[in-house]
């Protein structure tokens, strides 16, 4: 019964929020290519291109699945870094192949704010690499790791000026964000980022404290989390995963869509890192 009745909620909410993470990148293949081309242009690989489509493809389904094909006209809004922007555009042209752009016009917006994190002079440098290369940003990290507070710890600037980011000036930078999703008047926004900028784009809107960020895993490339309102006016409420692609490189993974929902059974961000420290990996971070 009780799934019953979160099926019915999700069906006729005021409003609902799906977070989607972009496909597999060649910086999710190998950190060390953030340094070879700008961050903003990071292209996907052949893999995360089809995760686009698969994306795309569990939207079309989702609709018929609560029945909403003639009422499904969602606001599409993307980061402005490629691997995003051009996930969401070949998980529109899934749903267009289908006929479903006739609903919305296949439309998607551009904003800024949704980019991903800077880390300044740390972008595409390992762990591995940090500790030799950059000891005192390494020993920084480690602390703020020791007392829980990740999102707090500023990475260094680059040297040509560029701005690295904390998790909280992330959440910071997301509150227009919220503020757009608040002021749409669609019923469905899907909403095309990253994995950091994922992680706090639901805090405000959930209307949970800091540490809630600090728990929560980096999700799938192209991963979808539901946040759903049920009346004008009122916080978000937290579906959970419900897809989540299936791979074989990935075995842990759930595949398909899970509109019971679910959270992610992975690791915290900050477990992780301490899990790549052990591991010596210097292709992630």
């Amino acid at each position: 019964m009780k799934c019953k009745e979160t099926f019915e909620r999700i069906k006729y909410a005021h409003k609902r929020l799906w977070i989607v993470r972009h496909g597999r990148s060649i910086g999710n293949e190998d950190i060390s290519n953030y340094g070879k081309m700008p961050c903003t242009v990071l292209p996907l690989t052949d893999e995360g291109e089809q995760q686009g489509r698969d994306v795309g493809q569990f939207f079309f389904d989702a609709a018929h699945h609560f029945d909403w094909v003639g009422d499904f006209q969602p606001e599409v809004i993307a980061s402005p870094f490629k691997r995003a922007h051009h996930t969401g555009e070949l998980a529109l042209e899934t749903m267009a192949a289908q006929g479903l752009d006739q609903l919305f016009g296949g439309r998607m917006t551009i904003l800024d704010d949704l980019h991903e994190q800077s880390m300044g002079i740390l972008d595409g440098m390992g762990l591995v690499r940090m500790q030799k290369e950059r000891p005192k940003a390494y020993a920084e990290l480690l602390k703020h790791l020791e007392h829980d507070a990740f999102s707090w710890y500023t990475p260094p600037q680059g040297e040509s000026g560029s701005l690295s980011e904390s998790g909280m000036d992330v959440h910071r930078r997301l509150r227009p964000v919220c503020q757009y999703i608040n002021d749409s008047e669609a019923r469905d926004i899907l909403s095309f980022g990253h994995g950091n900028t994922n992680r706090f784009l639901p805090r405000d809107l959930l209307g949970v404290s800091w540490e809630w960020s600090e728990h929560q895993p980096i999700g799938p490339n192209t991963g979808v989390r539901l946040l759903y309102q049920e009346r004008p006016g009122e916080l978000f409420k937290d579906h959970g995963y419900v897809y989540e692609p299936f791979y074989k490189r990935i075995p842990k993974g759930r595949g398909g869509a899970n509109f019971d929902g679910y959270e992610l059974g992975d690791e915290s961000y900050a477990k992780r890192i301490y899990r790549l420290i052990a591991e010596k990996d210097d292709r992630h971070i």
